[in-house]
């Protein structure tokens, strides 16, 4: 390799570093498919491309490594251009400050989806759980469409891949925002509405019927996910079946941050079912291996009175307070005798 070659080489990275210093971390969302549209990518691979390049890092290297590639000039001439669209992917507010919770990333990629009519590709399982389920054969070869009332599905090509997973919906929805010609035809309109749903997340958060008490209980997250599965009519995102804790946690608050939304009066309906049900699972848990025979015993109005208060004070049972004073005594009778 010549001097001039080594030259070369130095002059373009110090081009592309420059580029990559002079944009914010999530402006490499966009930049990345600016870059990969010099490699011929389509709007049919925007979903799969995202699911790859899943990280600041990844789009880092990417970008990186794809204009490496070019001659100075192309690169010369691919800034300027990142330079001069630069204000068209301006929004209105601190998107990072916002996007640092992956709660709000589910509600934002759920309300743009549903308002803006887009089509998210989704694996197979998830078909499964459909009203009108089709043969696995046939599932290949369908899309799913989200709207606000319920999920439908159209044919698609038989080449049609079904997509596994959004693997981060931070970087997902900025694809979305910054990309999705459904959403970035009106500027004006895009920046409303992502002020709009963050005003509306908030609310969300600030709601005092909520699963605040429960959600940090691993055996609760895990139970909560299956009684939904199959209690409710889930069509939200995520719509995957995830093994990490946290994972799990989002899908709980993604149905239940929809909900309230569109219809609070079934989020209550719903939230207040779900904690009840696991109220009563957790009886049963508590005492499957302590079974008790019934038995009806006859108190004077005001011992019964008295019996009731002191089981609210030590927050138990009237029935588990009987139990406690019983074998007190019986206790202090054994030692006695």
């Amino acid at each position: 390799m010549n001097l001039n070659s080594v030259n070369h080489d130095i002059r373009k990275g110090l081009l592309i570093d420059k580029l990559l210093r002079g944009f914010k971390e999530h402006e490499y969302v966009w930049i990345a498919w600016k870059a990969a549209s010099t490699n011929n990518y389509t709007p049919r691979d925007f979903f799969n491309f995202y699911n790859e390049k899943y990280s600041y890092e990844y789009l880092f290297d990417y970008i990186k490594t794809t204009l490496s590639k070019l001659e100075e000039e192309e690169i010369n001439l691919f800034i300027k251009n990142c330079h001069n669209e630069q204000k068209e992917y301006i929004l209105n507010i601190d998107i990072n400050l916002h996007l640092k919770d992956d709660r709000l990333c589910w509600f934002l990629i759920n309300r743009f989806t549903q308002d803006y009519h887009i089509p998210i590709l989704i694996r197979e399982s998830t078909f499964k759980k459909l009203k009108n389920p089709e043969t696995s054969s046939q599932i290949n070869n369908y899309i799913l469409y989200k709207h606000t009332s319920k999920s439908r599905i159209y044919r698609q090509n038989n080449n049609h891949k079904i997509h596994k997973n959004i693997n981060n919906p931070k970087i997902f929805i900025l694809a979305l925002i910054y990309l999705n010609p459904e959403i970035t035809h009106n500027i004006i309109q895009k920046n409303s509405d992502l002020e709009k749903y963050i005003a509306d997340f908030d609310k969300v958060i600030k709601e005092k019927i909520n699963l605040n008490k429960y959600i940090k209980d691993k055996d609760f997250i895990e139970w909560s996910k299956n009684y939904i599965d199959k209690n409710f009519e889930y069509n939200v995102f995520p719509q995957f079946l995830f093994e990490k804790e946290k994972l799990h946690e989002n899908y709980i608050y993604a149905y239940f941050d929809d909900l309230y939304i569109h219809n609070r009066e079934k989020y209550i309906n719903d939230l207040n079912k779900l904690k009840k049900a696991w109220q009563q699972n957790v009886f049963r848990l508590k005492n499957k291996d302590n079974l008790k025979k019934k038995f009806h015993l006859p108190l004077r109005k005001n011992t019964k009175v008295r019996l009731k208060e002191l089981a609210a004070i030590n927050n138990i049972s009237e029935s588990e307070l009987l139990e406690k004073l019983i074998n007190k005594e019986y206790e202090e009778y054994k030692d006695y005798k």
